[in-house]
């Protein structure tokens, strides 16, 4: 029977152990600037006691304790790459994919030495210091399309490694890959954004310019309904949001609405569209709060401690959180606070009592952007302004086509990049599973996430 050696030792505290069959992993063993505490066990391979010694026969890293977080990533990705003549049907795109994942959970990064759609070539990141010789090569398959490996080398003779928290192999493309599916199969997650504004037509042509603005997949504003109208009025508005509801209604969608709190809005919005999420604009109504503390009168003290306070009764997340903010802001505002906020439904600005969901949003940023993009036609007659927008409109939307065609990822790049930042700030929280959907998460304190209904109890999620 074949003898098994397994190395024990400490490492910063921690207790690892790993198989010991090559030259590397006894050198690797033997070094006292490794780890102390070494112990050599010796067993027949397939005994009972030898795999109950060795749970992971990875002989590049060994077997590593991982503290109390569980792994992060599914353990079906060390399985990805094996053999050669291993089949990957969805082609070059489908091989990355997997070769980055395979990377991810063995714990190792790789190098391209050749990477195009007919081919890839990949090596260890080690190869010209430590001269490793773990190589992939894959190239397509003219009959079939699909990718296949032709050569693989698949031992590491580089050191060992501990796991690490974080990974160079934790790209854009296998953060979206992990979350993509569940988004197509929630058709539910279609809620938007609107923001509505009007804008005085300073010129000879006297109007009012109304405008409903949403934003895309990348962030980026985009005008979804405008007109001219004689003044900013109930019955205008009224007009204006019944011809925005003929194209809304229709779709499903549960639409938020941003804007300020003028009187004719707030009362065709409770006609056309009851019931659904509006929110004020947060500047506005800060801007509002300091011209109640000029600082000639008052100070610069106080209104910076005002605007502070009501920042925070704004940006709250929990009912407690609100209530003690609040109470702070009267305190210190006196009669003039609690005039301000008599006339102010918590429910259209804090975040603790909003009904709707706006992803961050605090303010009614787009509509200076429309605004600032309309420019000139602003002192044209009222044809030529609405022809004006159209044309532009038109240029803008082929722009966006044009640059959406060089896309590479799945998601539109601003996306994909704030899923990767958060993917790297959570890779060190702890995860404790409670059933299939809900678990509790341990960050700077304990939360629990529910991921059929989409909640946490931080509430970030719900806002």
């Amino acid at each position: 029977m074949e003898v098994c050696v397994i190395a024990k030792c400490t490492y910063k505290s921690e207790t690892i152990m790993f198989s010991v069959s090559s030259e590397s992993s006894m050198d690797l063993c033997g070094s006292s600037d490794f780890c102390v505490n070494k112990e050599l066990i010796a067993c027949e391979k397939g005994e009972s006691s030898c795999s109950s010694i060795v749970e992971d026969r990875n002989e590049f890293l060994g077997r590593s304790k991982r503290a109390s977080a569980k792994p992060l990533l599914s353990n079906e990705w060390e399985t990805y790459i094996h053999h050669v003549g291993q089949k990957f049907d969805g082609g070059a795109e489908e091989f990355r994919l997997k070769l980055c994942k395979y990377a991810l959970e063995v714990g190792f990064n790789f190098l391209y030495a050749g990477n195009d759609k007919k081919r890839v070539v990949a090596v260890c990141s080690n190869k010209k210091l430590e001269g490793c010789s773990w190589r992939v090569y894959a190239s397509r398959c003219e009959a079939t399309g699909s990718f296949v490996i032709r050569t693989l080398n698949n031992v590491h003779t580089c050191a060992g490694r501990i796991w690490e928290s974080k990974s160079k192999m934790m790209r854009s493309r296998v953060v979206s890959s992990l979350i993509v599916d569940r988004i197509r199969a929630k058709p539910e997650l279609n809620q938007l954004r609107l923001y509505t504004s009007s804008k005085i037509i300073m010129s000879k042509y006297k109007g009012q310019l109304l405008c409903a603005s949403g934003k895309n997949g990348n962030q980026g504003f985009y005008p979804l309904a405008f007109g001219v109208v004689d003044s900013e009025t109930e019955e205008n508005w009224t007009w204006f949001l019944q011809h925005l509801a003929s194209i809304l209604l229709p779709m499903g969608r549960v639409v938020t609405f941003f804007s300020d709190r003028n009187q004719g809005l707030l009362n065709a919005m409770g006609f056309v569209f009851p019931g659904w999420p509006h929110s004020y604009c947060y500047y506005h109504l800060k801007q509002n709060l300091i011209s109640k503390y000029p600082k000639s009168g008052y100070g610069k003290l106080l209104q910076d401690r005002v605007i502070n306070l009501f920042s925070r009764c704004a940006y709250a997340v929990t009912e407690e959180e609100f209530k003690v903010a609040m109470e702070e802001l009267v305190i210190v505002g006196s009669s003039k606070v609690k005039a301000f906020i008599s006339d102010l439904s918590r429910d259209h600005y804090a975040n603790a009592f909003f009904k709707g969901m706006r992803y961050g949003e605090m303010a009614n940023s787009l509509a200076e952007s429309f605004n600032n993009w309309v420019g000139v036609f602003r002192d044209l007659p009222v044809l030529p302004l609405i022809e004006g927008i159209r044309q532009k409109l038109m240029v803008l939307n082929s722009q966006r086509r044009i640059e959406a065609e060089k896309w590479t990822t799945v998601l539109c790049p601003e996306m994909e990049t704030r899923l990767c930042e958060n993917a790297e700030a959570g890779r060190t929280w702890a995860v404790r599973r409670s059933n299939c959907t809900v678990f509790e998460v341990f960050a700077d304190y304990s939360v629990m996430v529910d991921l059929e209904q989409r909640t946490c109890s931080c509430r970030l999620w719900q806002i």
